[in-house]
């Protein structure tokens, strides 16, 4: 399966977190996750992400430190969230969502109001074994290389 994603993204977004089973990684920008985003697709993101930490899935999400909303971040590590972040002067460009190791969407939407209601993005969803696999391992790599939030 190979599915372009423009617009719809957090809707895909929050699917997929609603149909995690064991875990999800997630790397990228993050904005306003729902504090302070009330009533946005920020806001749904954030809590479909909660809900799946209710659900006991492992949520290991990379971002940027300098960018990303720590009251958010610090709220998502309160129901067990791991969250790690790069070092000063390394910025995470890529975005990706791996739901379960089966499932990849990956492209330029950072999670964001702005680029979920403003700017032109794409993203593509796919559930091929070698694309997702190799996903994972880069996931992995850059895991392991970054600071505990």
């Amino acid at each position: 399966m190979l599915k372009g994603v423009r617009e719809g993204y957090a809707d895909e977004f929050i699917s997929l977190v609603v149909e995690a089973g064991s875990d999800l990684r997630y790397m990228g920008f993050c904005g306003l996750w729902g504090v302070g985003a009330r009533g946005t697709k920020m806001e749904s993101i954030f809590n479909s992400l909660l809900a799946a930490l209710a659900r006991r899935v492992v949520c290991r999400i990379l971002v940027d430190r300098r960018s990303t909303n720590a009251e958010a971040v610090r709220l998502l590590a309160e129901k067990k969230a791991c969250v790690r972040h790069l070092g000063p002067g390394t910025r995470i460009h890529a975005k990706a969502l791996i739901v379960d190791g089966r499932v990849c969407l990956f492209g330029s939407h950072n999670l964001t109001n702005r680029a979920m209601e403003r700017n032109v993005e794409l993203s593509l969803l796919t559930d091929d074994v070698s694309f997702v696999t190799w996903c994972v391992s880069v996931f992995e790599k850059v895991w392991k290389e970054a600071y505990h939030w």
